[in-house]
């Protein structure tokens, strides 16, 4: 409960690195994601269970796994300033319940973002598992009342689709697949999908694409053809010099530091 993590650099796992399973979770400035698990292409670089916030995140060159994956009727997330970078998918979203994509780039994914109503199929309003994890809560009373308001008419409002859930203002670059919604329009009718965007490179304005330098210069018409799409602060992302680490190290991949590490490190 209520953990933190921050600027980390993991490469080349064959499992998922960072599995949050607790409540009120919060991953933020999770940092560089690489290489994450080439063996298991439903994984992810992030893959969590109920009530976090995970933002500013760097996944890329992992061509079958997530960056972000809301497994199986996962609910409560906020998937918000993250840049996805050659990726199996993205972000990913199971089936859950009042979970948030928002203001996130895909960059030469397969699929940018996804959604799915596997509650249907998999028939979630008769769970037994499911119905009895909900049963052991007490949905009327604090904190589950006050921080989860929408469990106690849980079972009431559809339980098998995903309820509550906002796709919005994601931008998707040279993705096989923008946006890929595995449902019927029927069943995503309690969440809501907008203003999401599959644009251009150029559009972007990246600093340097060539040596993953994602910063967004601030006069990009990404941000005129995406209205309200925030600023995602690319350099603060991953390893930084501080007091207690005097040294970066070497990338595991044999890059060298890009300029933007540099400059950020420089103003510290």
């Amino acid at each position: 409960m209520g953990l933190d993590v921050k600027a980390l650099q993991v490469f080349n796992r064959q499992v998922n690195p960072a599995t949050q399973c607790v409540l009120t979770h919060i991953a933020q400035d999770v940092g560089e994601l690489q290489g994450l698990p080439q063996l298991v292409g439903i994984g992810g670089g992030l893959c969590l269970g109920l009530a976090k916030n995970t933002g500013r995140d760097f996944a890329h060159h992992t061509g079958h796994a997530h960056g972000v994956y809301l497994d199986d009727a996962d609910s409560g997330d906020t998937v918000e300033a993250n840049v996805f970078y050659r990726m199996g998918t993205g972000a990913g979203l199971g089936g859950g319940h009042d979970n948030i994509f928002r203001n996130n780039i895909a960059i030469e994914c397969r699929r940018g973002f996804a959604i799915d109503a596997r509650g249907v199929s998999r028939h979630y309003e008769k769970d037994a598992t499911k119905l009895r994890d909900l049963a052991a809560v007490k949905t009327g009373e604090p904190p589950w009342s006050t921080r989860f308001p929408t469990l106690v008419n849980l079972l009431a409002n559809h339980p098998e689709l995903p309820t509550g859930c906002i796709v919005e203002r994601n931008i998707s670059v040279a993705c096989e697949k923008d946006l890929d919604l595995r449902a019927k329009p029927d069943e995503l009718r309690f969440s809501t999908v907008r203003e999401n965007a599959a644009l251009a490179m150029d559009d972007l304005h990246f600093a340097d694409a060539a040596t993953m330098d994602f910063r967004v210069a601030s006069d990009a018409p990404m941000f005129v053809k995406v209205t309200g799409f925030a600023a995602i602060p690319f350099e603060k992302i991953g390893l930084y010099l501080d007091k207690y680490r005097k040294t970066l190290p070497a990338h595991p991949s044999g890059h060298t530091v890009s300029e933007w590490h540099r400059e950020r490190d420089e103003h510290k």
